[in-house]
């Protein structure tokens, strides 16, 4: 009976692949503000309209946020000097030098604006599941001093088109032995 089980496991997998094509199935779609993935291109050229020294108010009314825009992040101070230096290293050569970076910091303010609309389809590919994605996964980074804007740049993706495969033997091996039911069945 054990034999029976694991035997029937496998013939499903080889008769599923036998160079069987299924047609991609949508099963999930992720959205965070997805009215302005829907069109990237017109995101991004809204962008480039905006230039440094703007103010915090007209920046975001240039890009159609609302007052209470979701997905708009603030950043951490270290996230505001990443975003605005990257790795570099601060190296104070002494404590005025400090405070005078510090003082710096304290007057920038960082936020990110998540930008989700990715549908996930699955489909079955030879003696493989694809799992492929699709959409637009990006953010806009903008750090601000003195509520007025120093730097804006996207990031991410506004093009995601990516696929990964697992061999349908490989579901199989996950399921049965990862999860430890087939050692009970073949050891037994």
């Amino acid at each position: 009976m054990k034999r029976f089980i694991v035997g029937a496991a496998i013939a499903a997998v080889v008769v599923l692949g036998a160079g069987c094509a299924s047609k991609p199935m949508l099963v999930s779609t992720q959205e965070a503000n997805a009215e302005f993935g829907r069109k990237p291109e017109e995101l991004l050229a809204q962008i480039e309209k905006i230039h440094k020294g703007m103010p915090e108010v007209d920046v975001y009314r240039a890009l159609g946020f609302k007052d209470r825009q979701p997905n708009l992040v603030f950043l951490d101070t270290t996230g505001v000097q990443q975003a605005t230096c990257g790795n570099c290293r601060f190296e104070p050569k002494g404590l005025a030098e400090l405070k005078e970076h510090e003082d710096t910091l304290a007057r920038r303010t960082g936020r990110r604006f998540v930008i989700t609309l990715i549908d996930k389809y699955v489909y079955i590919k030879g003696t493989s599941v694809v799992e492929q994605k699709k959409g637009t996964d990006m953010g806009i980074v903008m750090v601000f001093e003195d509520k007025r804007l120093i730097l804006m740049r996207p990031d991410g993706n506004p093009h995601l088109d990516t696929s990964e495969s697992t061999t349908l033997f490989g579901l199989l091996y996950d399921a049965l032995v990862k999860k430890g039911l087939a050692t009970l069945i073949l050891f037994r």
